[in-house]
Order: structure tokens, then sequence, then C-alpha cells
């Protein structure tokens, strides 16, 4: 599933900023197995197809995803974020 960020909220890093997020429960990354490999690749196939779909696979897009306090996540359901739509710096 794909889902946009709303131009107001607080976490919206970048103006094209969506995250995938599969069904299956993993808290972070750290519970990624072999056996998760066709839902990793589907999380890739959705985010490609939203940023085409968003107009900024030609001209890049960041893939990123918390794990972790030092990471700042505080969602402990596995997903990613994928920010594009200008420049980006270090930090989005």
């Amino acid at each position: 599933m794909a889902v946009d960020i709303p131009a107001t909220h607080v976490v919206k890093r970048a103006p094209v900023h969506f995250m995938v997020i599969p069904r299956e429960h993993l808290a972070s990354v750290k519970e990624i197995k072999g056996h998760h490999g066709a839902m990793l690749a589907r999380m890739f196939e959705v985010l490609t197809q939203v940023a085409t779909e968003q107009g900024v696979a030609d001209s890049g897009y960041r893939l990123a995803t918390n794990t972790g306090p030092h990471a700042n996540q505080t969602v402990f359901h596995m997903h990613m974020h994928c920010l594009g739509g200008r420049q980006l710096g270090p930090e989005g």
C-alpha cells in the first residue's frame, strides 16, 4: 500500500513524499528474513510505480526507512519513505 504524506504534515520532507507499507507486520528491517524477498520486491515495484506517477522517476528520488532509536524510528511497522521533487540535501 502506498500512502501520500499530506502537505501540512510535520514529517513531510519534500514536495513528493509518500510511504510504501507492506501488509505483513515486521517491526523494522531487522526482522527481514530470506522468505521476505517477494514482499520486498513488491515494495520496490510499488515505489517505482508511484514515483513514476508522481513525476520524480526521471529526476531522482530517495528511499529511506528508519530502524531503531538513533534513526528516530517512531512507527514500529516496517515501511519505506520515498522523497523527491527537488534537489535533496543530506536531511531531505
